[in-house]
């Protein structure tokens, strides 16, 4: 989640910048803009009252109880309370608004990321190695797969739509290889611990771990 007080200290260049990515993404930030305004505005209004309260405060302790100006600055002491109260949680529901839509904000695009509508915009930063000729057409892994009847797209599309795959006997046991060679990778060699956390999980855990709306 994008941090609050960058966005607004540098509205203009963030917009700019999710702007790359679509118009829809640059107009998320115009409530954000907005309630970060009233915040600021909410949190000036409440501190005033609050200060004014515990002003009162003090000056009711130094009152003679049984004297008229104590009943009334006792009435007025009442009625800032109450207004601190009702100030602070309008802030805090400002708050719960900002954070809310700050979590549908996505990532700035990094300056080098090409600005493109689709995969054909793609360009092609650097290249590893040398190109071999094997002397025959090189099929690739993903029509290999469905030759085999290993890998099946458009189960996956039912069941998930594009992009994904359903992986079948040896594709499946291979992705089942690769994940066990990781973790014992990782584990005995690289000082990782295995973790086997609850299938579910609190919301909260979710959005702690980068899970947003």
């Amino acid at each position: 989640m994008l941090d609050l007080r960058h966005v607004v200290d540098h509205l203009d260049e963030v917009r700019a910048a999710l702007a790359r990515r679509s118009d829809k993404d640059a107009a998320l930030l115009e409530p954000v803009a907005e309630l970060a305004r009233q915040r600021l505005s909410n949190m000036a209004v409440s501190q005033k009252k609050a200060a004014e309260r515990n002003g009162a405060s003090k000056a009711m302790a130094k009152l003679d109880k049984s004297s008229a100006e104590f009943a009334e600055r006792r009435e007025l002491l009442k009625r800032l309370s109450t207004e601190v109260k009702t100030l602070e949680r309008e802030l805090g529901d400002v708050q719960a608004q900002l954070t809310e839509q700050l979590s549908r904000i996505p990532n700035i695009p990094d300056p080098s990321v090409t600005v493109g509508a689709s995969e054909a915009d793609n360009v092609v930063v650097r290249e590893g190695g040398k190109k071999t000729d094997p002397g025959f057409e090189v099929k690739a892994h993903y029509d290999i797969g469905v030759q085999l009847g290993i890998i099946d797209f458009e189960r996956a599309a039912k069941l998930s739509g594009p992009r994904f795959t359903v992986l079948l006997g040896a594709a499946a046991r291979l992705e089942r290889a690769l994940i066990n060679f990781m973790l014992d990778l990782h584990t005995t060699e690289h000082g990782y611990t295995e973790v086997l956390p609850p299938y579910l999980v609190k919301s909260e855990s979710l959005y702690g771990t980068g899970q947003l709306p």
